[in-house]
């Protein structure tokens, strides 16, 4: 017995259904689908390009180059003798579900069958939105401002290889157009063809911001995706010259928070992202890094990456371990020194955990192994600042797996499940850890994770969605629960913070702890008058979390920011 995915209707039944919806139309006096030709003199069509194997929403065909009399305005058979080709592509399609490409002709964005008209007919009477078809562009030679729009739109497209953006104006697609120039300038990564480069922006940049931008203000919707990017690209094009150069991950969250909310003395805000945004948001923060250097920091990021062909979580800290390596090296240059470097030290670390890790009775991914390997590195930059020596490389990989990996593998339950190392998990523990051994001068994981690790993880997105109120209280450390404001504004979890509160409150020289509060309150409340200082505080909360940083950012955070060095 033949099955039939689609339908279990024959070929015949169905066409006799399709065929009185042609003739009802034609009682009605419903137009017929266009006649190519007329279109041809109207136009005067020439320049046909192949354009290559598109998708192609049915809505979207308007016409035929030959058979315009023998469909109504939906393309309903209307003439009796087209039932045997008709049916027979009805069987086919139903018992195989598969439709061989067509052969349209486009103009502006109205198609036209040159070949495939009964396999058009049939998809439409079965619902289909869209079908597989050869597409053949054609240009009117007409002088008018329609025309020349679509050529300038053809020739984006045809450069780019990008076919869903559109724009209402010429300008807007060549605005894009050296956009994308300058992207492929600045973010070069993995490839070099341009089309490679458009399509990294289009992944990473465009769609994840008109997704932000409909999330955040649905009216936007209803406007062409290319037009509203260039209004973002407007605004970050202002906001660079009164602020300074801003990345596109950073000047979305600025926007979003200048034009979205009213702030008040509660700091509420918001602005939407789900787990699917902010995920997109880490994947333009990544190309963003780059930007935030000097000039020659820029150039060793680029080679970094056109090198090992990725980009690394903390590239700034690996630039540092090269130029360290070279200098120690007879100063031997960047580029061989980050040859050497990869060779002799991260292939080692890597390769060392790889080998020791099986101790703990299980092995790494090449994802896990390449961040353990950036978290050596973190900690030995850190060891570095502590003890002012360096330790060899093999003495760098032992002291990490003492005095980080294995404690955290031997006291936190659920570390590694199902052949997978929480990751997020682990980050968590080991960089809260090294600020908490940096900056409170302990050395004791254990001592941490006893007084600070929770086993309930919680979810910090909330923090600024559905108009969340953001001062949530938090569990303060040591003499710092003797401040009333403190505790009003957020608190704190992040040990730079209270390093830097208790510095602040020693050079204040005063005694009395009311009269140390009452600073500390008149101190924040200066920058609560200022709504741009509120508006970075919440860019910072949310880059916070985009960071994926350990800690929750609250108000006390960014006024110890604000402090002196």
């Amino acid at each position: 017995m033949e099955y039939n995915l689609l339908s279990s209707t024959s070929g015949e039944t169905a066409f006799k259904r399709a065929f009185k919806r042609g003739r009802y139309s034609f009682l009605k006096k419903k137009e017929g689908i266009k006649n190519f030709k007329d279109l041809l003199k109207e136009e005067n069509l020439s320049n046909k390009i192949f354009i290559g194997l598109k998708e192609v929403p049915l809505k979207n065909i308007k016409g035929s180059i030959e058979k315009f009399q023998d469909f109504d305005s939906d393309f309903n058979p209307k003439l009796e003798k087209s039932k045997a080709r008709w049916a027979s592509i009805y069987d086919e399609i139903t018992s195989t579900g598969n439709i061989p490409p067509v052969i349209l002709y486009k103009v502006n964005t109205d198609y036209y069958v040159y070949d495939g008209n009964h396999r058009v007919s049939v998809a439409k009477y079965l619902n289909f939105l869209s079908i597989e078809a050869e597409v053949y562009e054609l240009f009117s030679t007409k002088n008018t401002e329609k025309n020349k729009l679509h050529q300038t739109e053809f020739t984006f497209k045809r450069e780019t290889g990008l076919d869903n953006i559109y724009c209402s104006n010429r300008n807007n697609y060549e605005t894009l157009r050296h956009e994308l120039l300058k992207f492929e300038k600045r973010y070069p990564y993995e490839d070099n063809s341009f089309q490679i480069q458009c399509d990294l922006w289009y992944d990473t940049i465009f769609t994840p911001t008109i997704n932000i931008l409909h999330a955040n203000f649905p009216e936007t919707k209803k406007d062409n995706n290319g037009d509203l990017f260039i209004k973002f690209l407007q605004y970050k094009e202002e906001s660079r010259a009164k602020r300074g150069t801003r990345g596109y991950s950073y000047t979305l969250i600025d926007y979003l928070n200048r034009n979205k909310n009213s702030f008040g003395s509660d700091l509420k805000t918001n602005i939407y992202l789900d787990n699917t945004l902010i995920d997109s948001l880490r994947k333009m923060r990544n190309l963003d890094k780059i930007i935030w250097h000097s000039e020659d920091m820029q150039n060793m990021i680029k080679a970094i990456r056109e090198y090992k062909l990725k980009i690394f979580k903390f590239e700034e800290l690996i630039v540092g371990e090269i130029l360290l390596y070279s200098k120690l090296n007879g100063n031997i240059g960047f580029i061989i020194g980050m040859q050497l470097w990869f060779d002799n030290v991260f292939d080692f670390y890597k390769n060392e955990l790889k080998e020791k890790f099986k101790f703990i009775t299980f092995e790494l991914s090449e994802e896990e192994l390449q961040f353990l390997v950036e978290d050596v590195i973190r900690f030995s930059r850190i060891f570095r600042k502590i003890n002012s020596r360096l330790l060899t490389n093999h003495e760098i990989v032992f002291s990490y797996i003492l005095e980080v990996a294995f404690p955290i593998f031997q006291n936190v339950e659920d570390i590694y499940l199902n052949q997978k190392l929480d990751i997020e998990k682990y980050q968590k523990i080991s960089q809260s850890y090294m600020y908490y051994k940096r900056y409170l001068g302990k050395n004791n994981i254990l001592e941490y994770i006893k007084d600070n690790f929770q086993e309930e993880e919680k979810s910090f997105l909330d923090i600024f969605t559905s108009n969340h109120n953001s001062l949530d209280e938090y569990r303060l450390k040591d003499d710092l629960l003797s401040y009333p404001t403190i505790k009003k504004y957020g608190g704190t979890d992040n040990y730079k913070t209270i390093y830097k509160l208790k510095n602040f409150i020693s050079d204040l020289q005063i005694e009395d702890k009311d009269k140390i509060d009452k600073k500390i309150r008149l101190e924040i409340i200066k920058l609560l008058t200022n709504k741009d200082v509120i508006i970075d505080y919440n860019n910072k909360r949310i880059l916070n979390y985009v960071r994926e940083k350990w800690n929750r950012y609250t108000f006390i955070d960014f006024f110890a920011e604000s402090l002196k060095k």
